[in-house]
């Protein structure tokens, strides 16, 4: 492969990565929802990485440039699926789900984590890659498979609601204001927020303090 092909590619794959985020994070993630984005994301790429690494065994030692061809395609597919569904929701979704005291403090660790991990990921693909070949791949599906469950029981919807209705889905008692008194809190009334997780709607009490 020339360098020119290579620039080429690259430059392919710059322009995919940042449409595909553009474009869902401001179509989708308020109209579809973060569960769901984060959801099919993470299938998406256990889908992708079984279809790359089937491809890279069977292509890999062969003289078809066809077969070599979809084996690369399957790389465009990850950065479609990856950079729509995932990159920019699940920043978004950390934000939204992290207590005030702490987003700040976790945020930066969840950052500093993505990258150094990316750089020990990217260290080590050249000799796992000779060593143990497609393989590798399998590796990233154990993973997204066990985050995949994960989100599946324990990521609900946060689309639309406010920090209240956040918290409540994880099962925080809300204190709720006096709407006829900015700033007060009125004791003895109860309400009701519906928070829905994705596969069903809990009722989360909002109680008032006496």
């Amino acid at each position: 492969m020339s360098p020119s092909t290579i620039l080429a590619l690259a430059g392919v794959y710059g322009t995919v990565t940042f449409l595909s985020n553009v474009l869902t994070t401001r179509y989708l993630a308020d109209q579809w929802g973060r569960r769901n984005m984060i959801l099919t994301g993470l299938s998406g790429v256990i889908l992708v990485e079984i279809y790359t690494a089937v491809m890279q065994r069977r292509f890999q030692d062969s003289s078809s440039a066809t077969g070599k061809g979809f084996t690369i395609l399957g790389i465009y597919l990850f950065a479609v699926i990856y950079y729509g569904m995932l990159n920019s929701t699940t920043w978004l979704y950390g934000a939204e789900v992290l207590p005030i005291a702490l987003r700040n403090k976790i945020m930066g660790i969840a950052s500093a984590s993505h990258f150094i991990v990316n750089v020990a990921v990217t260290e080590a693909g050249p000799t796992a890659f000779a060593k143990i070949r497609e393989n590798y791949y399998y590796v990233f599906v154990c993973c997204t498979t066990f985050f995949l469950i994960m989100a599946y029981f324990f990521f609900p919807e946060t689309r639309q609601q406010t920090l209240e209705e956040i918290a409540a889905a994880f099962g925080d008692d809300i204190v709720a204001a006096d709407p006829g008194k900015p700033g007060s809190l009125t004791p003895g009334i109860k309400a009701h927020l519906l928070v829905d997780n994705g596969t069903s709607t809990d009722h989360h009490q909002v109680r008032r303090v006496d």
